[in-house]
């Protein structure tokens, strides 16, 4: 019986991808026990940027394998990702736009963001990926950031009342689904168009054949 492909992540999004290319019935999900994050306050540069994103994607991959380990779970591979957004201030300064927080102004903040950061300008949407091959008695690692470029319409005032209706903006990474309906705002995508969603398939599937999944 083969061993399972461990997903460390809570994300329905996620699951889907990683369906694409491990069967179903061979992906065990095991989020991390605590969803507590490393901030990018004061991040502004762009490796400042992908070195926290490694270190949260590593983060949440060290304390699922702690987890397996207690409990003496086996497995063939283990994937950790975690998925933001990079745009470019009004002062010319990238800014971090994370999950909006939930409260009264989640709607207000993201409509914010919307004006400022996306109409009819270009983001990147990145993720951090560490994942590790079970091979023999040792763990082959490896860890990534992937870079989209998302390109909003100009008018995204038509659609906003509507849009933030549908409540899609919760717990959503720069508060917009590419597969939901935050697609309606975007003009273009360049680069993984999985890695918006939040896992770039193709990037994993060369990483894992890397290190020696079979």
């Amino acid at each position: 019986m083969s061993l399972p492909v461990v997903l460390a992540s809570r994300s329905p999004r996620r699951i889907e991808l990683l369906q694409l290319i491990i069967p179903p019935d061979r992906i065990l999900v095991r989020p991390p026990p605590s969803a507590e994050e490393e901030s990018f306050d004061g991040l502004t540069s762009p490796p400042a940027i992908m070195q926290q994103l490694l270190r949260i994607a590593r983060h949440k991959h060290d304390q699922t394998l702690e987890m397996l380990q207690t409990e003496g779970q086996q497995f063939a591979a283990l994937i950790a990702a975690d998925t933001t957004v990079v745009a470019n201030g009004p002062d010319g300064r990238l800014v971090v736009l994370g999950q909006p927080p939930s409260g009264p102004d989640q709607s207000a903040l993201v409509r914010r963001w919307f004006r400022e950061y996306y109409a009819d300008r270009e983001h990147q949407v990145q993720t951090g990926v560490c994942l590790s091959v079970f091979r023999g008695d040792q763990f082959a690692t490896k860890t990534f950031v992937v870079t989209s470029t998302v390109k909003f319409l100009a008018d995204v005032e038509t659609w906003m009342d509507w849009y933030l209706e549908t409540g899609e903006s919760a717990g959503k990474a720069g508060g917009y689904a590419l597969q939901g309906a935050g697609s309606l705002f975007v003009d273009q995508v360049t680069g993984s168009l999985s890695n918006v969603v939040g896992l770039p398939i193709r990037e994993v599937k060369a990483a894992l054949v890397e290190l020696g999944f079979n």
